[in-house]
């Protein structure tokens, strides 16, 4: 059996299993590349073909867009919670983590395609992840504070409905973080926060999938639902934004020797805000090359940018050993954001939406189509709102240089 030697770091000190080394046989790094992509790959895969496919899935069991928000939200939101565990499970446990991830992952997909209702669907897309009770504060407690905020616009702020969700997700976030204060082997070492780096970066990185995912969704939305295109050729048409924006991405490393990171993070976010500005005036009897594909080129040029330049930024002033462990706090907050956009703006959107047709006495569906294009246009605004913020948050509390005192007093 191949045995992989796994070093642990917590706090600068390493932990290195002598049997593995013992058994250990020499790795094909190339092979390990080959399949960590492809899970990579089926995991974006998964995300990207579930929203394209969410108009159909809204008609097929007639869901509205504040419960249609809750099959990514659903999603995203346990893949945040467990998304540290995994990793610190592997530390222990090896490949076998993996292996086991991706078996719960398959049989989870399987039962997302033999749905046959949307609670089913919502159900079967929540058991994609390992059920470990490590991670079911942090996990329960974001659900219930991102369904109060998905409620709000609906049912009002004051409702018991709106209220009492809050109030347990924030007791269950505080409980949370009363654990990892004082585990001995916490899953997010709140040390780790005194870096301002750190602090900032994964603030800022919630902030911009918070925009980014959003965004996906009301274009997707958009183009069928108003455009009325089928999900095939959406996904052809929205297949030239991720080599625009993996592009971006890739420049970002040399641009940042050039002109440094902090200066790309208050630029980057710019240029998002732009291209969602733009989609703030997507017409009714519009286009998609003509109104919806240049906001959307505009803002992936932005998002590669931003998000590497966000990882740069927060990696900046840890030391070596800490590396992995802020990368996994990134990817975590990544998804938080997610969670949070999704659920909050498509709330927001829906209600903006519900306002415009109260305010008409025709709800025919010339009418339907104009309020629904209405409440795009307030998701968006939104959005260059969140874009805005990332963009002054960087000017202010992002550090240019790595602080090495610093850095050796955290590790």
């Amino acid at each position: 059996m191949l045995a992989i030697s796994t070093t642990i770091k917590s706090g600068g000190t390493h932990f290195i299993h002598q049997k593995d080394i013992a058994t250990a046989r020499p790795i094909n790094r190339w092979l390990v590349l080959v399949l960590l992509g492809a899970a990579q790959f089926m995991l974006t895969v998964d995300i990207t073909i579930v929203n394209i496919a969410l108009p159909s899935i809204q008609q097929a069991f007639s869901l509205n867009n504040v419960t249609l928000q809750w099959i990514l939200t659903v999603y995203v939101v346990p893949f945040e919670g467990f998304l540290l565990l995994g990793g610190r499970c592997a530390d222990f446990f090896g490949r076998r983590v993996f292996l086991c991830g991706l078996f719960v992952f398959t049989l989870a997909s399987l039962g997302t395609g033999l749905a046959t209702s949307g609670s089913l669907l919502i159900l079967a897309r929540a058991e994609r992840h390992l059920d470990i009770p490590g991670a079911v504060l942090g996990t329960l407690g974001l659900i219930a504070l991102v369904y109060s905020l998905a409620q709000a616009p609906q049912i009002g702020w004051q409702n018991p409905g709106t209220v009492l969700p809050a109030v347990f997700g924030l007791l269950l976030l505080l409980a949370f973080l009363f654990n990892e204060a004082r585990t001995a082997s916490p899953l997010m070492p709140l040390r780790i926060f005194r870096l301002r780096n750190v602090m900032a970066a994964n603030l800022l990185m919630l902030l911009n999938t918070a925009s980014t995912y959003a965004s996906l969704f009301f274009a997707t939305l958009y183009v069928q639902s108003i455009l009325g295109y089928s999900p095939l050729l959406t996904g052809l048409d929205f297949l030239p934004f991720g080599f625009v924006c993996a592009a971006a991405a890739t420049s970002t490393s040399s641009l940042s020797k050039r002109f440094g990171y902090k200066i790309l993070l208050i630029v980057a976010p710019l240029i998002m805000a732009i291209g969602d500005f733009m989609m703030s005036w997507l017409p009714v009897q519009g286009s998609y090359w003509a109104n919806l594909a240049p906001g959307m080129l505009i803002v992936f040029v932005g998002l590669g940018i931003t998000t590497v330049s966000i990882t740069i930024a927060g990696t900046s002033e840890v030391a070596e050993q800490e590396s992995g462990l802020v990368s996994g706090l990134l990817s975590t907050f990544q998804q938080v954001g997610t969670a949070l956009g999704l659920g909050v703006i498509t709330a927001l959107a829906a209600w903006s939406t519900q306002q415009e047709l109260a305010q008409n006495s025709a709800h025919g569906s010339q009418q339907i189509a104009a309020a629904t294009v209405y409440g795009f246009h307030v998701g968006f605004l939104i959005e260059v709102g969140l874009s805005l913020l990332i963009s002054i948050g960087a000017l202010f509390f992002i550090r240019s240089r790595a602080s090495s005192v610093q850095v050796e007093q955290v590790a």
